[in-house]
Parts: structure tokens; sequence; C-alpha cells
């Protein structure tokens, strides 16, 4: 078990601050968990000899839950602007095609 919680809180870690250092992320995730940076630290190392509280595990399961309901939330929010950008493409092509149609049924004038 804390073998796969460290590597889930460590792939939180990254994805939320992609460019920030782990000691940085350390920092943070004690902020955000209310923890001390050391505990974290046990937490992020898999340290055997700890012994998580059970309140801890919900905690960093609850942040980690957050992050994935997140993502999914992008992705919902990607399909549909893909879906608007379809929808505009064809809506577009419409407006083309009856806009040539107008042009060709449009009396040609004469010169004077």
């Amino acid at each position: 078990m804390h073998a796969a919680l460290a590597d889930d809180l460590r792939d939180y870690a990254v994805r939320r601050w992609p460019t920030a250092n782990h000691k940085f992320r350390k920092a943070r995730l004690a902020d955000l968990l209310g923890m001390t940076e050391r505990r974290v630290r046990s937490f992020w190392e898999a340290n055997r000899e700890m012994s998580p509280r059970a309140e801890e595990v919900a905690a960093i399961k609850a942040l980690i839950g957050e992050k994935e309901k997140a993502d999914d939330a992008d992705r919902t929010l990607a399909q549909r602007l893909a879906d608007v950008e379809a929808e505009l493409t064809e809506v577009r092509a419409l407006l083309a095609r009856t806009q040539q149609h107008l042009e060709r049924r449009a009396p040609v004038s004469e010169g004077p």
C-alpha cells in the first residue's frame, strides 16, 4: 500500500507542478494536505517504518481524486469544444454554398 500511495502522490505532484522540483512539490503537498514536509516526505518515499493514519490516507486519496475529476471535466470540455468547432465548420460550408448559389442566380448586369 505504501508504494502504490507513494506512486500516486508523486504522479499527482508531477502533473500538478510539472516544472517544479521535488522539494517544491513536497512543500506544496504539505500545505494542501495539512501535514509537515517531513511527513509528506515519508509518504513520498514510501517509508516502511511509518504507519499512515487513516485520515492522512483519506486526505491523499481525496486530493488525488479531485485531480482525476478535474481531468475528466477537462476531457469533457475539450470534447464539447471539438463538437462545437465541427458544427461551426459545417455552418461555414453551408454559408459558402449558399453564397455561391446566390451569386450564380444573380442577374448579370450588362454594361451601359
